[in-house]
């Protein structure tokens, strides 16, 4: 039964993931779009810490009884229960209502949007342009993926949302406690441990916040992935060296900690900002969702792996491998994403469109 809930929330998951940044981004003016979906992983890791909090204390408290995942499991329905209602409320994408020919709801939105009428109109004239130019292209189909700009552009989206989850981010916000139990903490320790993880990714994400609007996104990514492979090969290194020394525990928690700063400050929200701004409007959700797709199977993979590279490398070579993985990253970045930063949706489209026909 748990195996086909867990599989029902991951369609639920999924699909979120898909849907909420492309709605941001469409929903966003040009200069606050990477704050608003930078805003979105926020409030995903406020809400990992708040699970790391709950869990904590609920297995510490109530350790001894023996339905106490159920208390777990049962208190995530109430963020579910929050967002369905929330979701009642809210307004549609204007990009979407001028694509469905209701104009006039598309400008109500934008003018909420917008400082003044003239701003509100101006993008409205924008959007309604932009569907003129794909008014012969209206039915899309998977043959539009063949186009060699599309192709190209849909490549480097599947390659950043690989690029997200080779860092290895998902080992310590799934796997933390047990890293940290691997290194020398008892498992009570090691769950309380894992809440300054949670508390690092919610500062970190607080910081790109900020940093999402004044860097580009290639510097943003760059300088990430600098800190991650630091972070990892240290991991590696003092594990490998300080083996059985009771500090390593804590050196081990610290350079988790300093992989989750540059991991939620620079690498995931440049990460879901850029995915949800390179595909073009009519082919969005569908190029989105692709991207999405490659994003969790990653995720599910190395989830998969983790365990097992754990108990036949050991922490230290495990950790060495995605280090390896980062340079590879590093060169992607360098030589292969384009920079979007600064550019509307329809003048992103635009330029993919001119640079690789």
């Amino acid at each position: 039964m748990i195996i086909i809930f867990r599989f029902t929330l991951g369609l639920a998951v999924g699909s979120a993931s898909t849907i909420v940044p492309a709605y941001l981004a469409e929903i966003a003016t040009g200069n606050l779009r990477g704050s608003l979906v930078v805003l979105m992983e926020l409030v995903i890791v406020s809400g990992q810490l708040l699970a790391y909090i709950v869990n904590a204390i609920i297995a510490i408290t109530l350790g001894h009884d023996p339905h106490v995942w159920r208390y777990i499991l049962a208190i995530a329905a109430i963020p579910a229960i929050l967002l369905f209602f929330g979701m009642l409320i809210n307004k549609e994408s204007p990009r979407w209502l001028v694509a469905k020919g209701k104009t006039s709801e598309a400008l109500d939105v934008l003018r909420l949007t917008h400082e003044s009428e003239a701003k509100a109109i101006a993008e409205l004239n924008d959007i309604q342009d932009l569907l003129a130019e794909q008014s012969i292209q209206q039915n899309l189909s998977f043959k539009d993926f063949t186009e060699p700009w599309m192709k190209k552009v849909l490549l480097i989206g599947i390659g950043v949302a690989i690029l997200q989850q080779t860092t290895g981010v998902n080992t310590i916000m799934f796997y933390g406690s047990q890293i940290l139990t691997k290194s020398g903490f008892s498992t009570d320790a090691a769950l309380i441990g894992n809440i300054g993880n949670g508390i690092i990714s919610v500062i970190g994400t607080l910081f790109g916040f900020t940093l999402v609007r004044r860097l580009t996104r290639r510097k943003m990514l760059t300088i990430g992935l600098i800190g991650i492979l630091f972070a990892n090969t240290c991991i590696g290194t003092i594990s490998n060296i300080m083996a059985g020394s009771p500090n390593l525990p804590y050196f081990v928690l610290s350079l988790t900690i300093t992989f989750l700063f540059f991991q939620q400050t620079f690498v995931s929200p440049v990460t879901w900002v850029y995915m949800s701004e390179i595909f073009p409007l009519r082919m969005r959700g569908t190029a989105l969702g692709i991207a999405v797709f490659f994003l969790w199977g990653s995720n599910f993979c190395i989830q998969l792996l983790f365990p097992i590279l754990m108990n036949t490398f050991g922490l230290s070579n495990t950790f060495y491998i995605f280090s390896s993985i980062g340079i590879l990253s590093l060169l992607f970045t360098k030589f292969i994403m384009p920079e979007t930063k600064g550019l509307s949706i329809e003048d992103i489209e635009r330029k993919f469109r001119h640079d690789y026909k």
